[in-house]
């Protein structure tokens, strides 16, 4: 996932007409500069020093992405509605259980950030650009799935876009490796990674102040929540896929993308978490 984040939230792009992934993403880039440009007056440079603007910027940018995504779920109920094949009961339980997630999601995402990120003056756009990365994801994901029962042979660039999109210059696997995995195998990533956030929050609230040990034990409850509704909605958006007639390689495909989206972002909490002299030495290491 990119560092920082002005510029890879996304807006409300058109539903209803098909779209590749490079051209929601690239649709979004432009009407996120137009939001900007509405409040900064085409002069963005201080965005990230300007708290009372972003307050009003970040809000109206990830208010078009919840809508779109409760439009396209909507869109999608409906339709499957007028059918007797039962996917509309299989598909009812997505979204809610997104919402929830992403809700707690949220809200550990500002506790976490708020008591120990390490460059203060990112705050507000490390929040909302973890949240408007899941998500703009659901909306990926969503679009994949529907464009891929239209004509399957759409799956394979839609999945590479996002892997791209998703990808940590950092990371020390390459996209590839990450591609040739099992979902099960990014499962086990994705376990390890929450654990390895939570290992992380320990050494900020055993080598901070009391007051950081007491708050920090909030985060942690907030992140083993947090798991568990990440969870329940993989396991949702899994059993919609599997609904699917699709072959089974292009389910699995899908499904990686949740589960990588989730890794990218948690590699991106921890990320945090260093100071950039610290980062810069370990990417001279790999």
């Amino acid at each position: 996932m990119k560092k920082i984040i002005l510029t890879t939230l996304m807006g409300i792009s058109l539903i209803g007409f098909s779209l590749t992934n490079k051209e929601i993403i690239e649709q979004g880039g432009v009407r996120q500069k137009q939001t900007f440009d509405k409040y900064f007056n085409g002069n963005s440079g201080n965005t990230r020093r300007d708290s009372n603007l972003l307050n009003r910027v970040y809000p109206e940018i990830i208010l078009g992405l919840y809508n779109r995504n409760k439009q396209t779920f909507d869109n999608e109920i409906t339709r499957l509605g007028k059918m007797k094949d039962g996917r509309k009961n299989i598909l009812k339980p997505l979204l809610p259980s997104f919402n929830e997630y992403i809700n707690e999601n949220s809200i550990f995402t500002k506790n976490f950030l708020k008591n120990f990120l390490e460059e203060k003056d990112d705050f507000q756009s490390y929040i909302y650009t973890a949240t408007s990365i899941s998500l703009e994801n659901f909306y990926l994901n969503m679009n994949t799935l529907l464009e891929a029962e239209k004509n399957e042979s759409s799956l394979e660039e839609n999945v590479d876009t996002v892997m791209d999109y998703l990808y940590h210059s950092g990371d020390e696997k390459t996209k590839e490796d990450y591609i040739k995995m099992s979902n099960s195998e990014l499962d086990r990533l994705v376990s390890n990674e929450f654990a390895k956030l939570n290992a992380e929050i320990d050494k900020k609230m055993y080598s901070g102040s009391s007051r950081a040990r007491s708050n920090g034990n909030s985060v942690k409850s907030s992140l083993r929540k947090t798991e568990k509704l990440y969870s329940k909605y993989q396991e949702n958006f899994d059993a919609y896929i599997n609904s699917s007639r699709l072959k089974a390689e292009s389910k699995e495909k899908i499904k990686k993308m949740i589960r990588f989206e989730k890794l990218s972002d948690l590699k991106f909490l921890i990320q945090s978490l260093k100071t950039p002299e610290v980062e810069k030495n370990e990417q001279q290491q790999q």
